[in-house]
């Protein structure tokens, strides 16, 4: 990796932080106090930016190869469900002013799958470049 890569990573990753930092407000200032609209929202349009993706990157054989594969349907549609939930929580938690205590909870996560990994609960594969987890 070169260095002109390394400062393109840390310029991808704070710029990330910094919109994700950023999305209480967006919601605060969305129209709309249904977290349900919101959240179907974020879905259809990532689902839309990640067709363009997978459209553009040649990607659609791991998409079928993934949706051939019994146990692979079987965890998206956990980490859809969980994703779901996630995100309604927090979008919730945002509306009715919590919002140290959703990034508290943000911040806290991904020591809870730590452990959950340690201890087997969670198995996290790569395949064709995307990472997917089967439970």
């Amino acid at each position: 990796m070169n260095e002109h890569s390394k400062g393109l990573g840390v310029i991808y990753a704070l710029t990330a932080a910094v919109l994700w930092g950023m999305i209480p407000l967006y919601i605060d200032l969305v129209d709309t106090k249904d977290p349900i609209e919101i959240v179907v929202h974020r879905a259809l349009w990532s689902g839309v930016l990640l067709t363009i993706i997978v459209a553009k990157t040649d990607g659609i054989f791991n998409v079928i190869r993934s949706l051939t594969d019994s146990s692979m349907r079987w965890g998206m549609a956990f980490s859809t469900l969980m994703l779901s939930v996630n995100w309604l929580l927090f979008v919730y938690a945002v509306q009715s002013g919590q919002v140290v205590e959703a990034a508290f909870g943000y911040f806290i996560y991904p020591l809870v799958a730590v452990v959950l990994g340690l201890a087997g609960g969670v198995a996290v594969i790569r395949v064709g470049g995307a990472t997917e987890v089967e439970v």
